[in-house]
């Protein structure tokens, strides 16, 4: 199943050590969309879950504010919590190796 293999990322660790992200993450699913989808527990379940991950993998980087408006409007499009973490997970790094390569 696509959205075991996000959940696979997920250690004891990792979680505690973005606590506050997460918090942030979980005030802001509230705040992004307001239509069916969203309105739904599985488009906030799943809208969570790709941030959370992308979080965790990014641990560094964190979450920030805007993310949640990305994610959302393609896991809107998407409706595949994989193709939505994967496709964003491309576009991060195409943006950081950029970013360390000048």
């Amino acid at each position: 199943n696509e959205n075991e293999k996000l959940l696979n990322i997920f250690t004891e660790e990792k979680i505690a050590s973005i606590k506050s992200s997460l918090d942030i993450i979980n005030r802001d699913i509230d705040r992004t969309f307001h239509n069916t989808f969203f309105e739904e527990e599985n488009g906030k379940k799943g809208m969570r879950q790709i941030l959370e991950a992308l979080c965790t993998l990014y641990e560094n980087e964190g979450y920030c504010q805007g993310m949640n408006f990305i994610i959302g409007g393609m896991f809107y499009l998407l409706r595949s919590e994989y193709k939505c973490f994967y496709i964003f997970n491309c576009i991060f790094d195409i943006t950081m190796f950029k970013n360390y390569a000048n």
